[in-house]
């Protein structure tokens, strides 16, 4: 294999991991089975019988609401394989369209029509036919999946549970949410998340004016020889704060406060969290969140959601219009949009490639992500520094 003529740290991930289907296979289960994931907002599982449908490392499951309680179930139907919930998300009973299977909340067929004449199931048949359940946790107005087991949300997040929860708590009950599909493996897309370099090349007209900054701090853990990254990944989570000077501050202020007055959680800087695997929070200055999942679609394509999400207001007054909500997404879809065309380019040239990449200092947080990634995947890259 070639090697770039440097000192600095190369790439761990081989090129074949970003395009190879039988990797995505195995990802789906090592990195996305075993993790909590973000699944969608309460705001739209308000009511008794709301759902959502999506899927986890490839597993359908839908999440319920049964008279106030939320849970989680895999969404295919026991008797032959149709989904139980057919739509991304709605208010309807567990209940499958295709023969009339209806469903309790404990996953267990309560009512199979014409029962007697066609199967029969007996009372003492009908829990084995159960629908398999998965763990449900909230956040405030965040509503995770693990269809794992055995952690909780709390020791997943780890030090960054607090934020995620003040965040949570800090939101409002509505939203503006649009996806975009991307022709590039959903590691580049965490990559692109991660660089701090690509905004004044790709986001010229629309990236945050540097001069305005009064410094950036990144707080995460690269990777260390005495953890075990299957089994911890609270120490996987990254976050950038920056800070912005006085005048910035004041001038956003009084811009957005009258959009979103007395905000629950407000802050004098720049968020960007990053939560493993595949979730970005950012804000600037808690007005507004834009939330971003990057759904693995297949080895070459991804999906990039994003849920744009008011402040709640302390006093339970919120001004923010659906105008308004739709104006700010549209900025932010601008970027999605330019931060997409990067990440297929780099999707379309790694097939070619007989040389590993080339990360410098202010990547570390890619080198952290590689290798946590690597250890996930069976591999064992080495801690050393690695050089041509």
């Amino acid at each position: 294999m070639d090697a770039p003529a440097t000192s600095n740290r190369q790439t761990v991930i081989p090129a074949r991991y970003f395009y190879d289907e039988d990797v995505f296979a195995i990802e789906q289960k090592q990195v996305f089975q075993s993790t909590w994931q973000f699944f969608c907002l309460k705001t739209d599982l308000q009511n008794n019988d709301d759902f959502v449908a999506h899927s986890v490392g490839g597993v359908p499951v839908v999440v319920q609401n049964f008279k106030g309680k939320l849970l989680a179930f895999h969404n295919v139907c026991s008797h032959r394989y149709s989904p139980v919930q057919t739509a991304c998300a709605g208010n309807r009973p567990l209940a499958c369209p295709y023969h009339g299977w209806k469903y309790s909340d404990a996953g267990i067929p309560i009512g199979i029509p014409h029962n007697l004449d066609f199967y029969p199931i007996s009372p003492e048949e009908k829990p084995k036919l159960a629908l398999k359940s998965f763990l449900v946790e909230t956040c405030g107005n965040l509503v995770f999946v693990s269809i794992a087991g055995g952690r909780s949300l709390r020791e997943q997040l780890g030090e960054w549970h607090e934020l995620v929860s003040r965040i949570g708590a800090g939101v409002e009950d509505l939203y503006f949410t649009t996806s975009l599909p991307a022709d590039c493996n959903w590691k580049f897309a965490v990559h692109n998340a991660f660089d701090d370099i690509h905004a004044e090349f790709v986001h010229p007209s629309s990236s945050l004016d540097t001069s305005v900054y009064t410094g950036a701090h990144w707080r995460f853990h690269p990777l260390s020889a005495d953890e075990d990254p299957k089994s911890d990944y609270s120490k996987r989570h990254a976050q950038l704060s920056v800070g912005m000077n006085a005048e910035t501050v004041e001038r956003n202020e009084k811009l957005w406060t009258p959009w979103f007055p007395d905000r629950r959680f407000p802050f004098d800087e720049y968020l960007h969290l990053f939560l493993y695997p595949n979730l970005i929070i950012t804000s600037v200055q808690g007005f507004w969140y834009n939330i971003v999942r990057y759904d693995p679609v297949s080895a070459g394509k991804s999906e990039m959601t994003n849920w744009l999400v008011p402040s709640a207001s302390a006093s339970g007054v919120s001004k923010a219009t659906p105008e308004l909500l739709y104006r700010l997404a549209l900025g932010s879809l601008r970027i999605f949009g330019e931060d997409v065309q990067a990440v297929e380019s780099s999707q379309r040239g790694i097939e070619s490639v007989t040389r590993r990449g080339i990360l410098g200092r202010r990547e570390d947080k890619i080198a952290a992500f590689e290798e946590a990634y690597m250890h996930v995947m069976g591999e064992e890259p080495s801690l050393e520094r690695r050089t041509a």
